[in-house]
């Protein structure tokens, strides 16, 4: 096995059921996988071995003895009216980028292998095909490679995968069985391969592969169970600081057997239509947040990915960018720029963020799992891997999975980890008070599946979280998952009863990981029964007394995880692959329209979204600090003129814009006064922005005279100040000051 690394190399290889790929800056990097693992069955992405330049044969693979047909004597059909590189798909991998007339896959410091799961691939009963034009723009190879089956577990745990290693003078195979972390076989060919372009084939006949360039044979080999369930995924693989470019890929069929060979999972161009007001305004004024599990690459590559997400959810879970092994692949290395990513637009947009996850069993880095630890070392490695990725987020993700899934599936006894056999019962506070200690404003979960309702993993996780609130560890919340199958919901009682009991031990409850699944394909049925359980969902959630946040598994069904994790399944989410919402989505939106109407009372003000709540004493204290340099007295907070600004807000807020008049034609002293405050005069500043330190920045960037903003707020006849911060879409808020004198007594 480690000779086998060291003749191969070490590569990156973003293997995601989701589909993805990233470069990175050195050969043994994990990156993080944009599918979400199942409770059991986890995808994982890890380093991978390349091909090298020139592979060394191991096993030669012969042609079968039982084929019963001479590929050379079938007449193909190409279909050239299918230009599979020109899916939209391909826009939402990481270092893909769209050419002209083709596809680029450029490698910076790292390797780049790309795996196209949720785009375009391949179902067969008869003799198929594909042909690709590609051209090595820079470097000495590049490879188009094949997914038979795609990982679960380790990122090679079960894979099936082929790779055509394109250079000049020959073409290499190697291929991955899943039995282990390198080739199974790899094999070289000589081919009439120079500079430029490159036509190349793969035949798929009976039980053999068939590989061309050009019009020419130049390699027969047995089919090693490449294709066991009949369907193939594309992608591609370049070494560091190379670029390979594709041009086309044609899908080949046995004439007069056409029928046999189908092209699944083609996307149209989308485009998300926004609604107003959106699902997340909606949620504001209630107080709760909407969420979604997000992924780093199409969150770069799709902008209807992008544009649903911040318009539709004020909270954003990472999907994969946190999780143990892709975040610290090894133990000298982090690699946070997925996380970066997210957490960056989320700030961008004003969403809070969930931190997924900081110790689980599955997605474990290997060095960890395999690692000859003592109790002291492991607590210290656990010690250091929370305090460095808490730190750098410290103040930005407000809320920590800390600890994912510690209970046994039958819920009987602890999941046999490698944090439980070696630490020991411990383990759990151990990394909440770990994480607590790396950041003491974050709120901190203990995160599991198939314990929403009042069966025996939830009466297992309830003593869980009570013993450590009886032993005084940092814990506050209970996250449940609600992976969900649509014949077999929760029973919504049930589940009513079990947040009621965790709630009673002061925690809070979030549904953390929804969707709902049904046999595909979705029908008007199907999906209104789906739209059902999602409202009961967050209606249960909405009826205790603390469960604020409902969080979905995905944004799309073009990206879910469920398709290729629970065959024949799919279409869990709240919008389909076109970006189009679904009945579901309206029966959340109706259900917070309607709660929101029956729950406020006329005038009342909605509660602030969790992520904005301290934003108006933010500003207060610049303020305030601003005019410290200035020698100028502090303002004095005044909640009446907070509320002045408040309803000023929202009346902007219904109303899609915002001046100083009202939209009764009031001034801010007209409306200061209706509220009992007695002034002997008052103004206002407002600005429409993304954060609190840019509002004030808008503010404070002016230059005398022209200075109303400026001059308001650093002046002293205006003693006291009211800040609301009020919502408004695409990430902005309406912030408003109102500041004010008042009478003499």
């Amino acid at each position: 096995m480690k000779l086998d690394k060291r003749i191969l190399g070490l590569i990156l290889v973003c293997l995601l059921l989701a589909g993805g790929c990233r470069p990175t800056t050195e050969p043994v990097v994990t990156a993080a996988a944009t599918a979400t693992p199942a409770p059991t069955a986890t995808p994982a992405s890890t380093a991978t071995p390349a091909p090298t330049a020139t592979p060394a044969p191991t096993v030669t693979a012969t042609p079968t003895e039982t084929s019963t047909r001479d590929p050379a004597t079938i007449e193909w059909v190409r279909d050239t009216t299918q230009n599979l590189v020109r899916d939209p798909s391909w826009a939402a991998l990481d270092g893909a980028h769209a050419l002209d007339d083709g596809l680029l896959f450029a490698a910076g410091g790292g390797y780049l292998t790309c795996t196209n799961a949720h785009g375009p691939h391949i179902t067969f009963y008869g003799a198929w095909g594909v042909q690709v034009e590609m051209e090595i723009v820079e470097g000495e190879w590049g490879a188009f490679t094949l997914f038979g089956v795609l990982p679960k577990g380790e990122w090679w745990q079960g894979m099936r995968r082929l790779d055509l290693n394109v250079q000049a003078g020959e073409i290499g195979v190697s291929y991955w069985d899943g039995s282990k972390d390198s080739p199974a076989f790899t094999e070289s060919f000589p081919a009439s391969i120079g500079k430029g372009r490159v036509t190349l084939a793969l035949r798929h006949v009976d039980n053999q592969l068939i590989i061309m360039v050009g019009e020419d044979e130049v390699a027969r080999l047995a089919d090693p169970g490449l294709f066991p369930d009949r369907l193939a995924y594309m992608g591609g693989n370049v070494p560091p600081d190379s670029k390979l470019a594709l041009y086309h890929i044609y899908v080949e069929r046995e004439k007069g057997q056409e029928s046999l060979v189908k092209i699944a999972g083609l996307q149209t161009a989308s485009t998300y239509r926004p609604s107003s007001p959106s699902l997340r305004e909606l949620a504001d004024r209630h107080g709760v947040s909407i969420g979604a599990a997000v992924s780093a690459s199409p969150l770069r590559g799709d902008q209807s990915y992008a544009q649903a997400l911040a318009h539709e959810f004020n909270f954003l879970t990472t999907e994969n960018a946190l999780k143990f092994g892709p975040v610290h692949p090894k133990q000298d290395t982090f690699a946070f720029a997925d996380a970066d990513t997210i957490v960056d637009f989320a700030e961008k947009n004003g969403m809070q963020v969930r931190g997924h996850v900081l110790i689980w069993h599955q997605q474990l880095a290997e060095w960890v799992e395999q690692g000859n630890w003592t109790r002291e070392q492991l607590i210290e490695v656990m010690r250091d891997h929370i305090y460095t990725v808490m730190g750098r987020y410290k103040g930005r993700i407000q809320v920590w999975d800390v600890v994912n899934e510690a209970i046994a599936d039958s819920g009987g006894a602890m999941r046999s980890t490698v944090w439980y056999k070696v630490i020991g019962d411990d383990y759990l506070d151990l990394a909440f008070q770990f994480a607590h200690e790396a950041d003491p404003e974050a709120k901190l979960y203990y995160n599991d599946f198939n314990a929403e309702e009042m069966n025996r993993k939830a009466s297992a996780v309830y003593e869980l979280v009570k013993g450590m609130v009886e032993r005084g560890v940092p814990i506050h919340g209970v996250g449940l998952q609600m992976h969900i199958v649509l014949t077999s919901p929760p029973n919504w009682a049930q589940v009513a009863k079990n947040i009621a009991r965790i709630n009673a031990l002061g925690l809070e409850v979030h549904i953390t990981e929804m969707d709902v699944r049904m046999p595909e394909p979705a029908d008007e049925t199907k999906l209104a029964r789906q739209a059902e359980v999602y409202r009961d969902a967050l209606q249960t959630c909405l009826d205790a007394e603390a469960c604020t946040a409902l969080i979905a598994w995905g944004v799309t069904d073009r990206y879910s995880w469920v398709p290729n994790t629970f065959k024949g399944t799919g279409s869990a989410l709240l919008f389909d692959e076109q970006y189009q919402p679904k009945p579901a989505y309206d029966a959340l939106y109706e259900l917070l329209q309607s709660h929101n109407s029956e729950s406020q009372p006329q005038g009342q003000l909605p509660a602030l979204p969790a992520a904005i709540a301290d934003w108006p004493m933010q500003i207060f204290e610049i303020i305030n600090t601003l005019r410290a340099g200035q020698n100028l007295p502090p303002l004095e907070y005044n909640e009446t003129l907070e509320t002045a600004a408040r309803l000023h807000g929202e009346d902007c807020r219904q109303r899609g814009s915002c001046d100083h008049t009202g939209s009764d034609g009031s001034t801010v002293k007209e409306r200061v006064a209706r509220l009992g405050y007695q002034t002997q005069g008052a103004a206002e500043v407002m600005v429409y922005e993304h954060t609190p330190q840019g509002a004030v920045d808008w503010w404070m960037d002016e230059v005398p005279p022209d200075d109303p903003h400026r001059r308001t707020l650093l002046g002293e006849f205006l003693t006291e100040i009211g800040i609301a911060v009020v919502p408004a879409n695409e990430g902005y808020y309406y912030f408003i000051a109102d500041l004010a004198r008042p009478q003499s007594p």
